[in-house]
C-alpha cells in the first residue's frame, strides 16, 4: 500500500525532474525518467510489468492455446503513469515472444487497490501490436474468494457503490423529460460483477422532489429537496459499469412502487397537514379553485384529463405554484390540440402526449435540435435517382436496416439520431450486419455541430468523415450531455467516403428510398408535439414547411386508402406516437420534410 501511495501521489501531483520542474496536468499521463525514480516507483512498475506478463502469459491465443515460450521483457523502455481509480501504467517493452524479439505497447491498470488488492487488468489498443493475441479481453480479479467473472453480493454502504448508485439516479434525472429532480430513498440490493471493469448491479427506489431538475441540485439529499406533494416513488433496477474512470450506464427500468414510503409520509415529506381518502377532493384545495384561474372555467373541462395525463406519466410537481403553471399550460396545449384536430386533413389524432405540460419554447429547447447553417460546410452531390418501377409499399423495418427506437432524452441531439439512423440502414444494406451506432460520439466529438444545442445532418457526415469513422452505440453509450470526446478510433465499425443530397420530389424520394435504404431528412415538428396515431396531414400554417427544427429518419412508405404516407422513425422513446414512429401524408411536402434529404455514403 505504501508503494501505491507513492505512486498516485508521483502520478497526481507531478514527480520532479532534477530541474525543479513539474508538468503533470490532474488525471493526465506522467511521463517518468527512469534513470531518477525512487526505489520505491521502481518497484511499482516492476510489479505493474510483472503482473502484465502473468496476465499475457495465461491468455489463450485465438488458435486455442497459449504460447509455446512464456513472454519475457528483455528491456523497458518507456513508462507513463496516469491517476484514475487507481493507476494506469503505459509501458513500451521489448519482449521475446517464442524467442523473436517484439516491441509492445502495454497498458497495464490497477484499479480499486483499496477494495481487497483490486483489480489487475491489460489492454492493447492496436492490433498489429505483437502482444495484441495475448490481450486479456476480460480483467481478472485476484482477490481470495471471489469467483473470476462471477457476481457477488455486496454492501451498500461500500464506498465504490455509493459513488455508482450517486451516478446512477444523476444519470436518472438527466434522462428525465420531469422539470424536478428525482432523489434516492433506498437501496435494496447491490451486487458486483468483474466485467471489463466493474459492473454493479443494484435495485433501488427514488420519488420526485421538491427541486427542480437542474444540474446545480443533483448532489442535494432528500433532507435538502424533501420529496414533492402527491410523490409517488419508483422502483429501479439498473446496471452500471464503472471502467478506467468512467461509468457507464448498461441497463435501466423504472417503474412506480408498490411500497408505502415511510408508512404515513412522515419521513419523506415535509411536515403538513396530510390529508387523503376525502371524498369527491380534487387534487389542490378540495374544488378547482387552486387550477383554475378566476374568469377561466373554459379549463375545468381539462381537469380530469389533467389528473389522467399526471397519472399516466408519474408527474409530480414542487410546489402549489408549480402544479397551477403546469396545469394553465396543460389547458392551453389542449385547446391548441381542438384546432390541430379540427383543421386535420388525415386521419391523425392528437392529444395529451408525454410532452402536453411543457411550453413550446420548453419543446422546442429539450427535444428539438435541428439546426440548419445559412451556409453548409460542403454541397455534397446528388444522389443518382433509380428509374424502375417500386412497389406500393415498402418497410425497412421488415428488412433487418432498422434499430429499434431510441431516446434523445432533454438533449438537443435528433440530428445525431437522424445520421446514425441513416448510417445504421447503409451499413445493414452493404454488409448484411444491422449495428446500433453511437449518437453520444457526435454530441461530444463532432465539432461542426453543436451537441446538445443542436445540429445538421450534413455537417455530421463531415465530422463522421474527418474523424476516421464512428463507433457502436455499446463500445460509446449515449448519455444525453455534452461531454470531452471519448472517441477510439480503434473501435470505429463504419467509415464513410461521402454523401448525397437526395432529391425534393416524393416520388423519386420513394424511389430512391426503396433502393438504398432509410432516408435522414429535417422537419417542422411543432404538430408532433400533440400526435398520437394516424396518418398526418396538418396544414401548412402549423408547420411551415420553411422552418424545419427537427432530425428524423424517414424508413418506408405506403397507402392506406386514399391516404398516401410516410413512416417516419422519431428519437422521443417507443412511447411516443405509433411506438415511436411518425405517420405523414406524403405528396405535398408536409412539414417541409422533403426539402432537406439526404444519405451518407459508406465506405
Amino acid at each position: 500500500m505504501k508503494l501505491l501511495i507513492l505512486v498516485l501521489l508521483i502520478t497526481c501531483f507531478g514527480f520532479t525532474n532534477g530541474h525543479g520542474n513539474t508538468n503533470t496536468l490532474l488525471g493526465g499521463l506522467q511521463q517518468l525518467d527512469l534513470n531518477s525514480v525512487d526505489n520505491d516507483t521502481l518497484k511499482a512498475i516492476a510489479e505493474a510489468q510483472g503482473k502484465a506478463l502473468e496476465l499475457m502469459n495465461d491468455v489463450k491465443t485465438e488458435g486455442g492455446t497459449t504460447n509455446a515460450i512464456p513472454l519475457q521483457v528483455k528491456r523497458l523502455l518507456s513508462v507513463k503513469t496516469q491517476l484514475v481509480a487507481g493507476v494506469n501504467y503505459f509501458l513500451d517493452m521489448e519482449i521475446f515472444i517464442d524467442d523473436q524479439l517484439k516491441i509492445c505497447s502495454i497498458v497495464v491498470s490497477h484499479l480499486y487497490p483499496w477494495d481487497n488488492g483490486g483489480i489487475w487488468q491489460v489492454s492493447i489498443s492496436k492490433e498489429e501490436d505483437p502482444c495484441y493475441q495475448f490481450m486479456r479481453r476480460t480483467p481478472q480479479n485476484r482477490s481470495p474468494g471471489t469467483m473470476v467473472g462471477g457476481a457477488h453480493e455486496v454492501d451498500t454502504n461500500d464506498v465504490m457503490v455509493q459513488q455508482a448508485v450517486v451516478w446512477a439516479i444523476k444519470h436518472i434525472n438527466k434522462m428525465s423529460n420531469s422539470p424536478y429532480m428525482q432523489s434516492l430513498l433506498k437501496v435494496a440490493r447491490v451486487t458486483q460483477q468483474v466485467v471489463n471493469g466493474l459492473q454493479y448491479h443494484f435495485k433501488l427506489t427514488t420519488v420526485s422532489t421538491s427541486c427542480r431538475n437542474k444540474p446545480e441540485n443533483h448532489n442535494k439529499t432528500l433532507q435538502e429537496c424533501p420529496a414533492a406533494e402527491e410523490a409517488k416513488p419508483q422502483d429501479c433496477d439498473i446496471s452500471v459499469v464503472y471502467s478506467l474512470g468512467v461509468y457507464t450506464m448498461e441497463s435501466l427500468q423504472c417503474q412506480p412502487s408498490k411500497a408505502v414510503i415511510g408508512r404515513d409520509g412522515h419521513d419523506y415529506f415535509r411536515h403538513r397537514r396530510y390529508v387523503k381518502n376525502v371524498k369527491n377532493m380534487n387534487i389542490l384545495g378540495g374544488d378547482t379553485h387552486d387550477y383554475i384561474s378566476h374568469g377561466d372555467e373554459k379549463c375545468a373541462e381539462h381537469l380530469q384529463a389533467f389528473r389522467e395525463f399526471r397519472n399516466k406519466h408519474n408527474r409530480v410537481y414542487g410546489s402549489s405554484d408549480e402544479t397551477n403553471l403546469r396545469f394553465k399550460i396543460f389547458c392551453d396545449n389542449m385547446e391548441k390540440v381542438k384546432i390541430i384536430q379540427a383543421a386535420e386533413q388525415g386521419s391523425a389524432q392528437y392529444g395529451a402526449t408525454v410532452f402536453a405540460d411543457i411550453s413550446e419554447e420548453e419543446f422546442r429547447k429539450l427535444y428539438l435540435g435541428f439546426k440548419a447553417p445559412i451556409t453548409p460546410k460542403r454541397q455534397w452531390p446528388k444522389a443518382q435517382i433509380p428509374n424502375e418501377p417500386i412497389p406500393e409499399s415498402w418497410d425497412w423495418r421488415d428488412h433487418n436496416a432498422v434499430t429499434s427506437v431510441k431516446n434523445q432524452g432533454g438533449c438537443g441531439s435528433c440530428w445525431a439520431f437522424s445520421t446514425t439512423g441513416n448510417i445504421e440502414g447503409q451499413w445493414a444494406l452493404k454488409s448484411k450486419n444491422l449495428l446500433s451506432l453511437s449518437e453520444q460520439e457526435l454530441v461530444d466529438c463532432d465539432k461542426l455541430d453543436q451537441g446538445c444545442n443542436g445540429g445538421y445532418m450534413y455537417d455530421a457526415y463531415e465530422a463522421i468523415i474527418g474523424l476516421g469513422g464512428i463507433e457502436t452505440e455499446s463500445e460509446y453509450k449515449y448519455t444525453g450531455q455534452d461531454q470531452s470526446c471519448q472517441f477510439n478510433k480503434s473501435e470505429v465499425v463504419v467509415k464513410l467516403t461521402g454523401a448525397v443530397n437526395i432529391s425534393k420530389d416524393e416520388g423519386e424520394m420513394a424511389a430512391w428510398l426503396y433502393k438504398n435504404g432509410p432516408i435522414a431528412i429535417g422537419i417542422n415538428a411543432i404538430p408532433m408535439q400533440f400526435y398520437l396515431w394516424g396518418i398526418a396531414h396538418p396544414w401548412k400554417f402549423f408547420c411551415d414547411p420553411n422552418a424545419l427544427d427537427h432530425g428524423v429518419l424517414i424508413v418506408g412508405y405506403g397507402k392506406k386508402g386514399k391516404e398516401p404516407y410516410w413512416i417516419i422513425k422519431n428519437s422521443w422513446g417507443p412511447h411516443w406516437g405509433r411506438e415511436g414512429y411518425y405517420y405523414i401524408y406524403r405528396g405535398d411536402g408536409s412539414c417541409g420534410l422533403n426539402t432537406m434529404c439526404s444519405s451518407a455514403v459508406v465506405e
